[in-house]
């Protein structure tokens, strides 16, 4: 009986003993997790950055309030709006692979619209902060900063890389246009030299986008697919012309016609490969009739960064890749195919002319030897009628022998 009361007085310390460890350890882990939010509050306010928390053992979110200075306790249906659906789901898959030990730390990139209706990007670093005497995840952080500028920027580099390759491409469809003709004649050569020395002015000007489009021999174009709309940018930054592709056919003359149908139809359909035309329009030129354009068009094909769905950026292979618009560049030739028109009417009516001469001068040989045999044959009866009158005679050989020379030039 004695050993009994013994034992159970024993086991009584004993868990007191363990009630007041837990305890103090339960204290030492709220004071240690209240210290570590006043740091993390500290870090947020200096780096002006948006800053949450995940409580695990709870299962509630710790959000920073405007002001950076407190955290504010939320269930996940009230932090849920701070996100779309889509991100909050990717947001609960991270929390659940740091649960179970897959990751420890992990970026996301995200897009939201704000207040004032524009669209922001983010990313949002989240991992593993604290954990429980038994090695437990207790607290997740997440750290959300604002790179929008940094998007923006990477997204101009990569448009005017673009748009340089498209020069490129425009050039090299340039000469090759050119080089393949052959000067058969005199008309063509100085036609050829004429080319080369046009290519060479646009060489030279060319070398910068900027003084190319403000000179205004050439503008940049955008051709959407989703929406049939092409666009035409006088310089980097400034709209000149949004118009439908059924609208822009009625610029474009009969002759052109089928070709730039082919060219819509190829790009509606997506297909991956450049295009180049030579289209002539029926806008008049203040160099030439109407408006002649070398159209080159490259396919751009989606952004590997999202752009509002959360997670990471992945390498896309490019057969598996869609195309998103083309990028063109549409360059005057307008005063080229003037010249063009312009020899090869020159060349027809110096033709015609020489036609016309070499019929003139048969005709007159014609009359002249018509008239001519007449004027032979008269002096020859006279000289035979007039035999005893040795000056009449000698006038009437003279008019002979005369004519006799003359129908021999002609002949």
């Amino acid at each position: 009986m004695i050993a009994f009361i013994v034992i159970a007085v024993l086991l009584s310390i004993l868990v007191s003993l363990f009630r007041r460890d837990c305890l103090r350890r339960a204290q030492h882990y709220e004071s240690d997790l209240q210290k570590k939010y006043a740091e993390l509050s500290e870090t947020a306010q200096k780096h002006q950055v948006q800053l949450w928390a995940y409580d695990v053992q709870r299962g509630i979110y710790l959000w920073l309030d405007d002001e950076r200075k407190q955290f504010n306790e939320e269930l996940p249906t009230v932090f849920s709006q701070h996100y779309t659906p889509s991100i909050c789901q990717h947001i609960a898959q991270t929390i659940q692979s740091f649960i179970r030990g897959s990751e420890e730390q992990k970026k996301l990139r995200i897009g939201l619209s704000v207040k004032d209706g524009s669209r922001r990007y983010y990313t949002i670093d989240m991992s593993v902060f604290t954990r429980t005497p038994d090695n437990d995840v207790a607290l997740i952080i997440a750290l959300q900063t604002d790179f929008t500028e940094q998007h923006l920027r990477e997204t101009r580099n990569r448009e005017t890389r673009l748009r340089y390759e498209s020069i490129k491409s425009a050039l090299e469809a340039f000469d090759n246009i050119y080089t393949r003709q052959e000067a058969d004649d005199a008309e063509e050569l100085r036609l050829l030299e004429l080319q080369e020395e046009a290519k060479g002015e646009l060489t030279d000007y060319i070398s910068k986008i900027e003084l190319v489009t403000k000179v205004g021999g050439m503008r940049m174009a955008l051709y959407t697919p989703d929406n049939h709309t092409l666009l035409v940018i006088n310089d980097t930054e400034t709209v000149q012309l949004t118009v439908p592709a059924a609208r822009a056919l009625r610029f474009v003359d009969s002759g052109s016609m089928k070709d730039v149908q082919r060219l819509f139809t190829a790009m509606d359909r997506r297909t991956p490969s450049p295009f180049d035309a030579v289209v002539k329009t029926v806008i008049p030129h203040r160099e030439a009739a109407v408006l002649s354009l070398q159209v080159s068009f490259i396919p751009v094909y989606e952004a590997t960064v999202p752009t509002g769905e959360p997670g990471e950026a992945r390498s896309t292979p490019r057969a598996t890749q869609q195309v998103e618009y083309y990028f063109g560049m549409l360059l005057d030739v307008s005063p080229l195919k003037a010249m063009e028109l312009k020899l090869t009417t020159e060349t027809i009516r110096a033709r015609q002319l020489e036609g016309s001469k070499d019929s003139l001068l048969n005709d007159m040989n014609e009359k002249l030897r018509t008239h001519l045999d007449a004027i032979a044959a008269a002096a020859s009866q006279l000289k035979a009628s007039a035999a005893d009158d040795n000056s009449q005679a000698a006038s009437l050989t003279a008019l002979r022998d005369n004519a006799t020379q003359l129908l021999s030039l002609i002949s």
